[in-house]
This record gives C-alpha cells, sequence and structure tokens, in this order.
C-alpha cells in the first residue's frame, strides 16, 4: 500500500511540474532594449533612443503564464538628465505575443507629452509594433 500511494504521489509531482512547464512563457525577449527603443520614443519622440541606457530594477520573472520585468531608461533631457521606470508584462496568446508597458515614474513628467501606444495600458501585438524575432536577441 505505501508503494502505490508513493508511486501515486511522484507521478502527480511529475504531471504537474510538465503541467507548468507547458504553460510557461518564453523569455527570449530583450525587455531592456523594447523599453529603450518603443516605449522611451512613445512617451519622449525627441529623444534619441539610441544615446539612452536601460537596466533593470526587477529582472525578468514569471507570473502566472505573463512574464514581467521592471526596466529603468536613463535619458538626456534638453537640459538634464532623465529616467524613466517602466513595468513590462509579456504574455504568449494564440495571435502571438503581446506586450503592455506601464510608466511608473518619469523624472521628466509624461504629463506632457502622453504616450500614443501605450498610455492606456492595454496589451499590444508585438508584430502590431513591427517588433519581431529579429530585434529582440
Amino acid at each position: 500500500m505505501k508503494k502505490y500511494a508513493v508511486l501515486c504521489a511522484a507521478a502527480a509531482v511529475l504531471v504537474l511540474a510538465a503541467a507548468s512547464c507547458a504553460w510557461a512563457v518564453d523569455v527570449n525577449f530583450n525587455f531592456l532594449n523594447f523599453a529603450r527603443l518603443e516605449v522611451l520614443p512613445d512617451y519622449h519622440p525627441t529623444v534619441t533612443p539610441g544615446k539612452a541606457q536601460a537596466e533593470f530594477e526587477k529582472s525578468p520573472y514569471q507570473s502566472g503564464s505573463i512574464v514581467c520585468a521592471r526596466v529603468r531608461i536613463f535619458y538626456s533631457g534638453w537640459l538634464r538628465k532623465h529616467s524613466m521606470l517602466v513595468n513590462l508584462s509579456l504574455m504568449e496568446t494564440e495571435a502571438g505575443r503581446m506586450i503592455k508597458a506601464e510608466v511608473l515614474e518619469d523624472t521628466n513628467g509624461i504629463s506632457n507629452v502622453m504616450g500614443k501606444k501605450f498610455k492606456d495600458n492595454n496589451w499590444i501585438l508585438l508584430s502590431e509594433l513591427g517588433w519581431n524575432q529579429g530585434n529582440t536577441d
């Protein structure tokens, strides 16, 4: 009887592990480049994104079927240097990868120049942004 219980428990663990792997989102996505090259110019079109620097405030982590990352972007304004903190969420769907960008803070202020693509914190297909596997490596 003990052997049967141990085998059932082991089988249950294997089934749960396999299921969690099947739901995992591929994290082969460059959150830093996306924040710097897509989100920053959406909110501040006069900034040169190639000169901006990005680093993780919170490394990519899985939350259910969504991969999240928090990125801080450092960029130069007309008078001084600024930073923007962005929370990015990536989700795999049948239609393709979708992303949501939420600007948490911006030392330059985002009330004057609101983003066009990301201001409503809606999910957007990466293919609609022209963001494909070629520029995520």
